[in-house]
């Protein structure tokens, strides 16, 4: 018994894994980024400014640089934490963030 044009798309839809063996059609979730063994997680990082009131002092790691200063906000247009040291306004991915507190 052949099988018809339909099981045959349905498995070819089906036969894709996240392991990027066989490429699927739809986006699989980026996570988890190797980020170092100092490093939040990003979903930590991102629950972590989610939660932060605007006017917070915090203190941002990056890989290369620690900075203290003020939460100012979390960009939505652009996915960016906004941050003052007081001298200067920076902002900051969740990706750059090694550990925000």
């Amino acid at each position: 018994m052949s099988r018809s044009h339909d099981e045959k798309k349905n498995e070819k839809r089906n036969d894709c894994d996240c392991q990027c063996q066989n490429p699927c059609r739809f986006p699989f979730f980026p996570f988890p980024i190797s980020r170092g063994s100092n490093c939040q997680s990003l979903v930590a990082i991102a629950n972590t400014v989610l939660a932060l009131p605007a006017n917070t002092p915090v203190t941002i790691t990056t890989a290369t640089s620690t900075f203290t200063g003020i939460f100012i906000g979390f960009n939505l247009a652009n996915g960016t934490v906004v941050f003052t040291d007081g001298v200067q306004t920076r902002t900051f991915t969740l990706s750059q963030i090694c550990t925000i507190s």
